[in-house]
C-alpha cells in the first residue's frame, strides 16, 4: 500500500500548519528583535549625547567607539544568556527570586528575544515518508488506547529507536502528545482536540459514481 494513499491530508496540512506558524513567529521575532536592539542603540546615545552636551556645552563631541563598545556589551549579555540557559533551563519554575535575578532578567530581555529567533526556527519540521506514516500509524494506536500509551510500550509499536525519537519529537513539536508522569508510570497521551480528533479512526468509503446512478 503507498503510504501516501495512508496518511490523510489532514494529518499533512496539519504539520504544513505547523511549520507556517513557526516560521511566522520566527519572522515576528526576528523584527521585534531588531526594533529592540535599535531602540536601545538610540537609547543609549541619546543618553551619552545628553551628558555630554550638558557638561561640555555646544563643544560636545561623540565617542567615536560607541559602536564598537555597544557591540562588545552585547556580546557578553549573549555570553551571560547562553550560560543562564544552561545553568537554569527555561522549563525549571522557580519559586522565589532574589533582586540580582530579577535584574539579569531585565538586563538580559533583549538576548533573549532574539535566542527565539532560532527557537522558533527550530521547529520547523520536516519529516519523510516514513516518519510521517509511523506518527500517523502511532496516533492512530493511541487513539485506540484512550488517547495514551506508556512510554515503555513504544517499542513495541516503533521497534527501531531512531526512528522511534523522531517520531515523539515530531509530535511533540507539532503539539499533539505530551509526556506526563503518573503514578503508574510515564505515559505519552494526546494533547488537545486537534489531536484527539486526527486519532479518531478515520473510514473512509468509495463509491462509484456510475454504479450509484445505475
Amino acid at each position: 500500500m503507498n503510504a501516501e494513499e495512508d496518511i490523510p491530508e489532514v494529518f499533512r496540512e496539519h504539520i504544513r500548519r505547523h511549520n507556517r506558524e513557526a516560521l511566522l513567529l520566527a519572522v515576528i521575532t526576528f523584527v521585534a528583535a531588531v526594533v529592540l536592539w535599535t531602540v536601545c542603540f538610540v537609547a543609549i546615545y541619546g543618553i551619552i549625547m545628553l551628558g555630554l552636551s550638558a557638561a561640555q556645552g555646544t563643544e560636545a563631541h561623540f565617542p567615536r567607539g560607541y559602536v564598537a563598545v555597544f557591540a562588545g556589551g552585547a556580546l557578553l549579555l549573549f555570553a551571560i544568556a547562553l550560560i543562564m540557559r544552561k545553568v537554569r533551563p527555561g522549563h525549571l519554575v522557580v519559586d522565589h527570586k532574589s533582586g540580582f535575578e530579577n535584574f539579569l532578567d531585565i538586563l538580559l530581555v533583549l538576548p533573549r528575544i532574539t535566542f527565539e529567533v532560532w527557537g522558533n526556527l527550530s521547529a520547523l519540521v520536516f519529516p519523510t515518508e516514513r516518519e510521517m506514516h509511523a506518527a500517523w500509524a502511532l496516533l492512530q494506536t493511541m487513539g485506540e488506547r484512550r488517547g495514551k500509551i506508556r512510554v515503555q510500550e513504544l517499542p513495541l509499536e516503533i521497534p527501531k529507536s531512531l526512528l522511534r525519537s523522531r517520531v515523539v519529537f515530531l509530535l511533540q513539536l507539532a503539539e499533539l502528545v505530551v509526556v506526563r508522569n503518573h503514578h503508574d508510570g510515564v505515559w505519552l497521551a494526546l494533547n488537545g482536540e486537534e489531536a484527539r480528533r486526527l486519532a479518531r479512526p478515520m473510514v473512509k468509503i468509495e463509491t462509484d459514481p456510475y454504479e450509484t446512478a445505475g
